[in-house]
């Protein structure tokens, strides 16, 4: 795999729109400007960024124009997206990720920005990020998470493999991501951390997104290649019959086959069963059929604080912990 630019000091950060519309929400993207801005980087939208097609974002076309100017600007350092939604993968016929690969640039998102990380990771063969964008993160009431910021930028400034990547946190929010009020505030819950459904050590390729997102690129030539990979999926505003059918298709489509590892997110504003049928309890199922190493709740995706995790990066999963550690840096840190 190929390794973006280190993030640097007073760097420049290109924000493009693959996904929803985000001009209905000017508080909230101001606060995003102002928490970036306040860490030294220069935040520049994309000349189409802004524009909507109802709740979608711009154009599939004006999309791509977006993300090549700033694949192909010296100045940019970091493509990150404004939030999510549900078109990335409209653009992605439009990308060349030849282009792409030969910048080197840092590309990092989540939800259903997802796609768009899976498909540069898999046709550019280049490390992606899966983790804060501007709305939902940098955008919040009381600004960015330490927790969420610390977290990105150990990575894209250059992380040594001795970290433990699954981090626990003392608390999770679930509160809506995008609402836009003057006076605003966050809910938070004791978070109990990760656990461990099967244990075990698995060592492979990260693979990571939310699970529609993957679902959608299953048939096309942007999916990733499940063999011996560490997958990492995650849910917004799911039930535990839509995670069952979700995971039921990548059983049909031979992926818990292949895999090497199974990281489950922490679930965000999720309708459960309850117990006896509680999608835990269909973890604790899923896992007797399937002998690899399984870890649930995690804080990525869809909850704050949340981790970032690299797409494609070499890495240990050991169950028991829960741990996760790189084996390689996921960013070039030669200046």
């Amino acid at each position: 795999m190929l390794r973006p630019k280190f993030l640097k000091d007073n760097g420049t950060i290109a924000i493009v729109s693959p996904s929803s519309s985000i001009s209905a929400f000017p508080r909230r993207m101001g606060r995003g400007v102002r928490e970036l801005e306040k860490l030294n980087y220069s935040v520049m939208f994309m000349p189409n960024a802004l524009h909507s097609r109802g709740r979608n974002g711009p154009s599939p076309e004006e999309k791509a124009e977006d993300i090549m100017s700033a694949v192909c600007n010296e100045s940019v350092d970091l493509v990150m997206a404004s939030t999510g939604g549900y078109t990335s993968n409209t653009v992605l016929d439009l990308l060349d990720f030849e282009v792409i690969a030969r910048s080197l640039k840092i590309f990092v998102g989540f939800s259903d920005a997802s796609s768009l990380l899976l498909a540069v990771s898999k046709k550019s063969n280049l490390i992606c990020f899966h983790g804060p964008t501007l709305l939902p993160s940098f955008g919040r009431p009381n600004g960015v998470e330490h927790e969420t910021l610390e977290s990105f930028l150990d990575l894209v400034k250059g992380v040594t493999s001795s970290q433990n990547l699954l981090h626990t946190f003392s608390r999770y929010s679930e509160d809506n991501l995008l609402w836009d009020r003057d006076v605003d505030h966050s809910n938070f819950f004791a978070d109990h951390g990760p656990i461990a459904i099967r244990g075990g050590v698995a060592e492979g390729r990260t693979i990571v997104s939310n699970l529609d997102s993957l679902i959608s690129l299953l048939p096309t030539e942007y999916c990733p290649q499940f063999t011996g990979a560490i997958l990492f999926i995650e849910e917004a505003g799911s039930t535990t019959s839509k995670t069952i059918r979700n995971i039921t298709t990548l059983e049909q489509a031979g992926v818990l086959d292949k895999i090497a590892g199974l990281v489950v997110g922490r679930t965000y504003k999720y309708d459960d069963d309850g117990h006896p049928f509680s999608v835990d309890a269909y973890w604790e199922q899923l896992s007797q059929k399937y002998n690899i190493p399984m870890v649930i709740r995690v804080p990525f995706g869809h909850t704050e604080p949340k981790l970032t995790i690299p797409v494609g990066a070499l890495a240990i999963l050991d169950a028991d912990k829960p741990s996760l550690k790189l084996l390689e840096n996921c960013v070039s840190v030669s200046h």
